[in-house]
């Protein structure tokens, strides 16, 4: 420490204060768990034991200060994560009960009360960096408002990409702050949560997605699963049988969680099932389907669904392939290594598709097609060894480096 600036006895008496009053504001939130409590008291022995001493170590009080700091942050972001995921358990409930009973007039009554939406208070009473009161703002916004965001800044990256691709932008890459706080809140509820209390990246997306169509009106409910496909109908009945009841625990009184879990149970159970057998544990099996079941499935192909998932947690890009790659519906690809997966491991993200109005990847797609430096570039590239592609379904289709005018070209 310089000897010119040594603390004074006051500001190390300040110093322990300010860490004793953020201990005693931080124990007010003890219910983000018993991780926090244990820290707080950890902190408090050490303040206490420093306080009592006429010789204790500058440093030491110096530590307990910045612990208490980083404690308070710890708690300011986790509280945020709660409220978010709060958001996302609220927006879930609102998705179960229209989807499995629509007709239901307290449902009704339900969906045309508005959210209450509440500042965060801690962004009041403390300090806050602009990143976190960024992250703060989230929770406050409908799930439709933050889906619109997200999906801006997701299309605004895969434009960069792109042109990154086609030579006409360079690393570092955007930043993309909503897709980074959603693999935050992921993280947080994987490490403290088990079940289905879990939400996962594509969990969070889904349920926002799915809100988004029932505040347009174009949710499907339980009578529309089967352009699904048979399997996932049966599927999504079984699983929201089976998880209902602790989804909606906190946001239903357990009359209406029994009703809802009925519902599923005898109106979807049934509706497409003539019979079924339950096991000892209420699974369902030899599931057979009504006639007009089978018959639709004979006349009506279920809504195709792509064979890749086009929303994944934005990583940090090492190098970029450059050559696009196409598929036959027109989806387009490219090749990333991220520092997150290590060299040598590739994976293919899609960036659009081709028949997008408005878009420039016509022209963007016939210019790289020709270009001999990328096309040289790619062949070097070739020769290093990789460690697995990383791609899904129908990437693996992807074209390996040309794509005519006015034709779709597939490997």
């Amino acid at each position: 420490m310089n000897g010119n600036h040594f603390p004074t006895f006051e500001n190390r008496t300040a110093w322990l204060a300010d860490a004793m009053r953020i201990l005693d504001q931080v124990f007010l939130h003890s219910d983000l768990g018993r991780d926090f409590i244990k820290r707080v008291a950890v902190l408090r022995d050490r303040v206490q034991s420093c306080a009592a001493r006429h010789d204790s170590e500058v440093d030491k009080e110096i530590a307990i200060h910045r612990d208490a700091i980083y404690l308070q942050h710890d708690v300011h972001r986790a509280t945020n994560y709660h409220n978010f995921i709060h958001r996302l358990e609220e927006a879930d409930t609102l998705n179960l009960v229209a989807c499995y009973l629509p007709e239901s007039s307290w449902v009704q009554d339900m969906l045309r009360k508005p959210g209450f939406i509440v500042d965060c208070y801690l962004c009041r009473e403390w300090a806050t960096g602009h990143d976190q009161a960024r992250d703060c703002g989230f929770p406050t916004m409908l799930p439709v408002v933050f889906l619109r965001h997200f999906t801006d800044e997701r299309r605004d990256f895969c434009q960069w990409l792109q042109k990154l691709v086609a030579g006409l932008a360079m690393l570092p890459q955007p930043p993309t702050p909503m897709d980074g706080y959603i693999a935050r809140v992921a993280e947080y509820s994987r490490a403290h949560s088990h079940g289905e209390n879990v939400w996962t990246y594509e969990r969070i997306f889904e349920t926002m997605k799915e809100a988004k169509f029932r505040a347009e009106g174009r949710q499907i409910n339980y009578r529309q699963f089967l352009w699904t496909g048979w399997g996932d109908t049966l599927g999504r009945i079984r699983h929201d049988w089976a998880t209902a009841a602790t989804r909606v625990r906190g946001f239903l009184a357990p009359d209406r969680s029994e009703e809802l879990v009925k519902a599923i149970r005898n109106d979807a159970g049934t509706y497409y099932v003539r019979s079924l057998r339950l096991t000892g544990d209420q699974q369902c099996v030899d599931q057979q389907p009504r006639q007009w079941v089978l018959e639709w499935l004979r006349h009506y192909r279920s809504a195709s669904k792509p064979r890749f998932k086009r929303w994944r947690r934005i990583l940090t890009i090492d190098r970029v392939w450059p050559l696009f790659y196409v598929v036959k519906s027109l989806d387009m690809f490219v090749k990333i290594r991220f520092r997150e997966t290590g060299r040598g491991c590739w994976e293919y993200r899609w960036i659009g598709r081709l028949d997008t109005p408005g878009s420039e990847l016509w022209t963007l797609v016939r210019s790289n097609v020709w270009d001999e430096q990328a096309r040289r570039t790619a062949a070097e590239w070739s020769e290093e060894p990789e460690r697995g592609s990383g791609h899904e379904g129908g990437e693996s289709e992807a074209s390996r480096g040309r794509v005519n005018e006015g034709q779709d070209n597939d490997s």
